[in-house]
């Protein structure tokens, strides 16, 4: 049998052309997430979210402590919230609650995006990690409170993603940080 040459080149070119277009594809998809990441930072630190991180805080120190000493319970601590700053009438008060809630969708546009796989945990966490887990506790109640003032228990529901994911991340974390590190075996 005669080789054909000409068959040969056509057929390796193009098996070079498949490879390169999925080296390409690769690559591009790469830049995507890491484009995708940076766009999250940028949000991340604008002043809109600073206000409403700066808010959590508020609440959580001068509303909630306050009240949790005298006794309320986080479905009591809702109502109020809901009376107080959802249902303000006061522009300054409800600007609180808004700032508040414009955090709580991001946090849940992180979900939608994580729920997806179309960014990184890594990434995302070590962004966003240390900021959520101290916020959590005033934003599961703000949200619970939403969701009982609108009768909509699954309003942002990508905000619980973020909460389960972030938390076997974290556990992840822990036990290769403890498995990496023998001298914090003594610690704990």
């Amino acid at each position: 049998t005669e080789i054909n040459w000409v068959d040969i080149v056509f057929k390796s070119l193009a098996s070079i052309a498949i490879i390169i277009g999925i080296l390409q594809l690769i690559e591009t998809k790469r830049k995507r997430l890491v484009d995708m990441y940076w766009k999250i930072a940028d949000i991340y630190t604008t002043d809109e979210q600073m206000i409403g991180r700066k808010n959590l805080s508020i609440i959580e120190k001068d509303f909630f402590q306050e009240n949790r000493n005298r006794g309320l319970s986080d479905k009591e601590l809702m109502i109020l919230y809901n009376q107080v700053y959802h249902e303000a009438i006061e522009e300054d008060v409800k600007k609180i609650d808004t700032s508040i809630m414009r955090r709580i969708r991001y946090i849940n546009q992180i979900g939608v995006l994580l729920r997806k796989k179309l960014i990184d945990k890594d990434m995302i966490f070590g962004l966003i990690g240390a900021g959520f887990e101290i916020e959590l506790p005033t934003i599961e109640i703000v949200l619970g409170a939403h969701r009982l003032g609108h009768n909509l228990p699954n309003m942002y529901s990508d905000f619980e993603t973020v909460c389960n994911i972030y938390q076997k991340w974290k556990r992840k974390k822990q036990f290769n940080s403890f498995k990496a590190n023998p001298i914090q075996k003594q610690k704990i």
